[in-house]
């Protein structure tokens, strides 16, 4: 379908009441729409993206959402993060950053998977859903950097005026330890989003219940639900959580 053919039949469309999209981008429709209004309402200037892989979520963003604030990337893997900086090169409001945030700073072994998307700094469990199992395999270990949440925030702020965070994070498991280390920097945070576990895919990784009730103890209260994996036998393995803090719900009224 050319441009012009496509841009006529998605006006009619609208006026009908509905909308014209690729298969691709059905799973992820009602969360970037949601995320819209959450990101205009909130007046979110800054997403904060942990453990950004090679960038897809910052491309959601831009192409989804339509925020055009700033984003910031923070991927510890050197295959990756390469290719996000690559991504990132060209647009000025896009920063990277090579770290990985935790509960403290230092220095950790990650495990790198057979698909990048899954490493992690903890082991898997290929009991919980074997068909992720190869995917999930680990094929070698990088010694990465550690910083906390609220270190990092403390340098952003140095160089950009920020009032309103949205803080990403997809840290296969490791979600509640970046938590930990926010400190009195989780004020700056307006919502949040965690990719949280049904089925543990690695050991010791926390549980849904465990990642809610740390954030509820934060202040924040679910926003948006939306899965991210579902297994052979339709149990939910993973789902992302929106999360908006409390004192700031009225604002979504």
């Amino acid at each position: 379908m050319n441009r012009r053919l496509k841009v006529f039949v998605e006006e009619r469309l609208q006026k009908l009441g509905y909308v014209l999209l690729p298969n691709w981008r059905v799973g992820t429709y009602a969360l970037a729409r949601h995320l819209g209004t959450l990101f205009n309402r909130l007046e979110i200037d800054c997403v904060v993206d942990v453990g950004a892989n090679t960038g897809g979520y910052a491309t959601f963003l831009r192409r989804d959402v339509k925020y055009d604030g700033l984003i910031v990337s923070v991927e510890p893997t050197e295959g990756p993060w390469r290719t996000l900086c690559g991504r990132a090169a060209k647009d000025p409001n896009w920063l990277v950053r090579r770290s990985a945030l935790g509960a403290a700073p230092g220095r950790m072994p990650i495990n790198i998977a057979g698909s990048s998307e899954f490493s992690s700094f903890l082991c898997p469990n290929d009991a919980a859903v074997p068909q992720l199992a190869q995917a999930n395999a680990t094929i070698s270990t990088e010694m990465v950097e550690v910083e906390t949440f609220a270190d990092l925030l403390s340098d952003l702020r140095l160089k950009h005026s920020l009032r309103n965070v949205y803080l990403k994070m997809d840290t296969q498991g490791y979600d509640l330890e970046v938590l930990k280390g926010c400190g009195d920097a989780i004020q700056h945070v307006a919502a949040l989003q965690s990719e949280m576990s049904v089925l543990p895919i690695y050991v010791d990784m926390p549980s849904y219940q465990d990642v809610l009730s740390y954030t509820n103890n934060m202040g924040f209260l679910i926003s948006y639900l939306s899965p991210v994996t579902v297994d052979a036998k339709l149990r939910m393995v993973e789902f992302d959580c929106v999360m908006v803090r409390e004192t700031l719900s009225s604002s979504l009224g």
